[in-house]
């Protein structure tokens, strides 16, 4: 049945197209609204070339560690970011505080699990009290280094692993769990945690 050439149907999908452009309309200003309220600029929703930015509460570690039960991937964690860190701000490379006697550096983004968590809240209560966690794809590439501890990775050496794995296991000389971070791509989300400061 062809409807185009029923009587009457051109004025009944005109009325469907009145009735979406309504719907539109009404949506965009519920928008204009909350935007309105959240700058407390109650005439802006009336703006029509004012452009619409509603920010979202940033997500938690234990929105994280509910994700990772529900969908899967590694929760780990590093302490000390800027409240705003982004996935892309984070620098694969950072130098270490230590170098060998030839003067060769080291460096890489370094991460805890659960079992060392401890560790990063400790390392975050004497900066700026800052927990980030970070939610890893499940099908993260991850190699465990047994017969060594991780903690002096050379730029070369990181290469030469990125090449083959998103991520290092291992652990550090006093024997705590730690991670090297390869591949950034593998960070599904970040979370945040605030913790009070060692001198408040």
């Amino acid at each position: 049945m062809n409807l185009e050439k029923i009587p009457g149907n051109e004025d009944h999908a005109e009325a469907e197209k009145v009735t979406r452009v309504v719907a539109h309309d009404t949506a965009e200003r519920v928008l204009r609204i909350k935007a309105a309220l959240a700058s407390k600029d109650l005439g802006a929703f009336n703006k029509p070339d004012q452009k619409i930015e509603i920010k979202s509460e940033p997500k938690t570690i234990d929105d994280l560690r509910k994700k990772a039960e529900l969908e899967g991937g590694m929760l780990l964690f590093h302490g000390g970011l800027p409240d705003d860190t982004q996935i892309d701000a984070i620098d694969l490379d950072r130098p270490g505080t230590q170098q060998n006697k030839k003067g060769r550096s080291y460096g890489g983004f370094y991460l805890t699990d659960d079992s060392s968590k401890n560790w990063t809240d400790q390392y975050a209560r004497e900066r700026n009290g800052n927990v980030h966690g970070f939610l890893l794809d499940p099908a993260t590439r991850v190699l465990e280094i047994t017969d060594r501890n991780i903690d002096r990775l050379s730029a070369e050496q990181r290469t030469d692993f990125a090449a083959a794995y998103d991520i290092l296991k291992g652990k550090d000389l006093l024997g705590r769990a730690q991670y090297v971070l390869l591949n950034k791509d593998i960070i599904k989300e970040l979370g945040i945690e605030k913790l009070k400061l060692d001198n408040e």
